[in-house]
């Protein structure tokens, strides 16, 4: 398991919402919304339901799993959450003189580094601990 996984994790339950949404309760009897997901995805005639869940994202280190949800944060999100949990900083306070901060990639950095614009790959490989 990469550091970057977590972080990927960690940025997709906290974003917008603030929760695990498809996991809330929201039908009259307690149904869910993946309970609602999945009764549509039988009714449209789908004969098997797959899912990769955040344990076997994380078991599986299932890099496809990370893709999406990195897609999905974008580079920005998931940029801001590395920095809450300290990517990009030194991290032995002073003990070595030679220590140099970390780069955590964003749209910003990108445009004043290298004069480009973000591309959404970027952010694809970016999610699995690759890239800049």
């Amino acid at each position: 398991m990469k550091t970057i996984s977590l972080l990927v994790m960690a940025a997709g339950m906290g974003s917008r919402y603030g929760g695990l949404k498809q996991l809330d309760p929201v039908g009259p009897n307690g149904e869910t919304i993946i309970d609602y997901s999945v009764y549509d995805a039988i009714q449209s005639g789908f004969n098997q339901v797959v899912f990769v869940n955040l344990k076997e994202g994380m078991k599986q280190s299932c890099d496809t799993y990370f893709y999406e949800i990195s897609r999905r944060l974008g580079v920005d999100r998931l940029s801001e959450t590395a920095k809450k949990f300290g990517l990009g900083e030194k991290v032995f306070g002073g003990l070595f003189e030679n220590e140099k901060k970390g780069l955590v990639p964003n749209t910003i950095w990108k445009k004043n580094a290298l004069g480009q614009s973000w591309v959404l790959g970027e952010t694809i490989i970016t999610g699995i601990g690759q890239g800049f």
